[in-house]
């Protein structure tokens, strides 16, 4: 009987599987569940193809890390890439600036130095009697843009050398010299000046909070106040002007002024600096080769660390070429003399490493007793910064230091010392203002969107395409496979849910959940579901975790419901247990990414560019109609990554469209990424190249569509409106109305999923007919 009823059994399914096999199915008539939805796969298997996936309970934290461990790989080879790209000819010092001369004009970029037209200086006297004279003095370079200056002058019959003494960014130039109310003139001052060496002590920002605009921008209690150097630098970057730059082109222009005066020997005016202003004088000397040399204290190390120190010393893609030791190269053979206090945030290691490698210049060159290595400071820094302002008075060649007392009768009081250093923040932010607003003309004109011809369209978003790849710093693809790992988290009659794992780049990995939906013929459309900051997979799936239905209403889902295959990326910005933790988390990778010449996004772009692989390798999915749906900074991440990943057929910015400029620089609206604690969306030089408009043209001739709820809080209507305006005038232009549209709700910051699904439908379902076409 058992026997029958095998043979009973073989005999039904030889029918069956010859009856299938007689069908003439195409491949793509395939689905990865069995068709009857009563038959419900097991939780934890694999899609076919793919093999099983165990993530660790803390995958989350996991993204996170790869992708900072993946900088930090970078950053940590760069030396030895610079290495290789710094070759000097040694042959003789004219060959040796000539083999250079690339570098110090990349440098000159790097720090946004412009060409000064000093306007005629101002000369104000404080103080004069037989030894002495003090002036104030002030120079103009462009409108609002000055550099200021104490000058300190001994009486002598010769022309004298000079020193630009630069103070760091947490004292007041009177501070430094110890002329302030109740202080006592410091050491190294009055020991230069005993010297017979003129000293000039320029007005540099202070790294204070106790500024109206420190409080104004702070935007929330929890928040720390932003000092002037982080307001003026955020300003400043987005329109391709470092603060550095801007303190080094004042150094400059006071170089040029000492070397205009009769009494001092222009070729023997030498700068130093301390902490920040270190910084200043190591560049100053590296790009102007008239500085006859540098003293550098408590500054000079290995710059791996960089990403870790204050905003304000952000050089886009500095590691990639210039190390300490590189940009000693450029004041090579000219002396540098490098000093250590016991107050500096300096490690003797990390200085020694540098100065190591900035030794092979000066050897090659034969002037290895150039790179001077000053003696450690036993007592609290002012003897070390002594030390250094002798050690420049003779290289300079300066007279034996005078005995007796100095008369320095100057007392700035403090009214005057805060008036002037307020002055200068208040002028160098009007200057960046003005650049900010200017750039919208500058913008204009650089693409000429409204004015390109219709044969000309493709090279224009050619060109696009290429300035924002080379402003993300697009990471080259690496030839390694996808090794696709899943496994099933959840089946039910419309739809299969996986997690999935992907391999991206060495070490770092894609993760996340795909929804396929059942009973579906044929290969079917895709669209990727991004979520905002703080947000996960489920977030947009509603599978595990919170789903947050409130604000994304589970959109990857109805979409799978609606019969496409849907992808949620875990995108790493982190919110954190506690919101003051966030900024931390993102600012990290930010600041990272920017040493290397990148955007945080550039790590993000290689993930979507190996989901869309991953996508496109199913036979379930239709390889040429794959949609992008973000809200917030998933938005962020449509608008911004759109343009780079070609196999896009339509994108949905959802909460994030804006009138850029605004939306990074308002002063008066706290819904200003200007208020935000963190620098992700302070890009280097955006506004002269790239706001929503240029964005959206770089996608041409794809199709967008803007979902925008006019009670999101993220926003204002009049900016969502001005924005808006560009962009109809733009496709109206370019003949692409039909395909750049809008969605207007009345609602909050949220997934409406209504004309955006349509817009989807359309687009990623041509053969289908919609409801009704999103209107514009």
């Amino acid at each position: 009987m058992n026997c029958r009823r095998s043979m009973f059994h073989l005999i039904v399914w030889f029918t069956v599987l010859t009856g299938l096999a007689s069908l003439d199915l195409p491949s793509s008539a395939w689905n990865p569940l069995p068709m009857n939805p009563a038959v419900l796969p097991v939780v934890g298997q694999a899609l076919e193809g793919t093999t099983p996936f165990k993530g660790p309970e803390n995958i989350i934290e996991q993204q996170y890390l790869q992708i900072y461990e993946y900088f930090s790989r970078e950053i940590a080879v760069t030396p030895t890439r610079r290495d290789m790209l710094w070759r000097p000819d040694y042959s003789s010092i004219a060959a040796y600036h000539q083999s250079l001369a690339g570098h110090r004009e990349n440098l000159r970029k790097m720090l946004s130095l412009v060409e000064a037209h000093e306007g005629k200086p101002k000369i104000n006297t404080l103080e004069t009697n037989d030894a002495l004279r003090v002036q104030e003095v002030s120079i103009p370079l462009d409108q609002d843009l000055r550099a200021r200056a104490l000058l300190f002058l001994p009486r002598s019959q010769r022309p004298k050398p000079a020193v630009i003494a630069i103070p760091s960014a947490e004292e007041t130039r009177e501070q430094f010299a110890g002329v302030g109310e109740g202080m006592t003139p410091t050491k190294w001052l009055t020991s230069l000046l005993r010297r017979g060496v003129a000293v000039s002590i320029p007005l540099m920002v202070e790294r204070t909070t106790d500024h109206s605009s420190s409080l104004l921008l702070r935007g929330t209690p929890r928040y720390s106040p932003k000092d002037f150097r982080q307001i003026l630098s955020r300003l400043g970057f987005i329109v391709g002007r470092t603060l550095v730059g801007l303190e080094v082109e004042q150094v400059i222009a006071l170089r040029t002024f000492l070397s205009s005066q009769p009494h001092i020997d222009a070729s023997r005016i030498a700068v130093l600096g301390e902490g920040q202003g270190g910084m200043t004088a190591l560049y100053a000397a590296a790009v102007d080769e008239q500085i006859a040399s540098a003293t550098v204290v408590d500054y000079f190390e290995q710059r791996e660390r960089c990403w870790t120190e204050p905003t304000d010393r952000m050089l886009y893609g500095q590691l990639n070429e210039f190390g300490d030791a590189e940009v000693a190269a450029l004041i090579a053979p000219r002396p540098l003399i490098v000093q250590r206090t016991p107050r500096s945030p300096v490690s003797a290691a990390s200085a020694l490493e540098e100065l190591v490698r900035a030794q092979r210049f000066y050897r090659g060159l034969g002037r290895s007793d150039n790179l001077i290595s000053g003696p450690e400071d036993p007592g609290d820094g002012a003897e070390g910064l002594r030390t250094g302002a002798s050690m420049t008075a003779a290289i300079l060649g300066a007279k034996a230091e005078e005995r007796g007392e100095l008369p320095i009768m100057l007392r700035m009081p403090l009214d005057r010392i805060t008036k002037a250093r307020n002055d200068q923040f208040e002028s160098l932010h009007r200057y960046l203002c003005r650049l900010d607003e200017e750039s919208d003309k500058l913008r204009e004109n650089r693409w000429r969107l409204l004015r390109t011809t219709p044969a000309g369209r493709a090279s224009r978003v050619e060109s696009l395409q290429k300035d924002l790849s080379d402003l993300m710093g697009v990471i080259p693809s690496q030839d390694i496979p996808l090794n696709p790992r899943t496994s099933l988290v959840k089946a039910t009659d419309k739809f299969a849910a996986y997690d999935v794992l992907l391999d991206v780049l060495p070490g770092v990995e894609a993760y996340g959940q795909l929804l396929v939906p059942r009973n579906v013929k044929g290969r079917v459309p895709a669209v990727i579901c991004q979520h905002g900051i703080g947000g996960k997979p489920w977030s947009v799936t509603g599978i595990g975790g919170d789903p947050k239905p409130e604000v994304y209403h589970q959109f990857a889902t109805r979409l799978a419901e609606r019969g496409y295959v849907t992808f949620a990326p875990y995108m790493a910005v982190p919110e954190g247990d506690d919101r003051r933790t966030s900024p931390d988390l993102l600012d990290i990778l930010v600041r990272q990414a920017a040493a290397l010449g990148k955007m945080r996004t550039s790590v993000e772009l290689v993930k979507l560019n190996r989901i869309v692989d991953f996508l496109q390798s199913q036979r379930f999915v239709n390889p040429e109609q794959i949609g992008y749906y973000g809200l917030s900074y998933g938005g962020y991440s449509a608008i911004w990554m759109g343009p780079l990943e070609p196999r896009l057929k339509a994108v949905v910015i959802s909460g994030y469209f804006n009138d850029w400029r605004a939306k990074i620089t308002d002063e008066t609206n706290h819904k200003s990424f200007l208020f935000s604690p963190n620098d992700d969306m302070h890009n280097w030089n955006v506004l002269n190249r790239f706001t929503h408009l240029e964005l959206i043209a770089a996608m041409w001739p794809r199709a967008v569509c803007i979902e925008f709820g006019e009670r999101d809080i993220t926003t204002t209507p009049e900016w969502h409106a001005r924005a808006w305006a560009q962009v109809e005038e733009f496709a109206h232009v370019w003949n692409a109305s039909d395909r750049i549209v809008r969605d207007r709700f009345d609602g909050p910051h949220e997934i409406h999923g209504v004309l955006t699904f349509q817009f989807l439908d359309r687009w990623l379902r041509p053969g289908e007919a919609a409801e009704r076409a999103p209107k514009r």
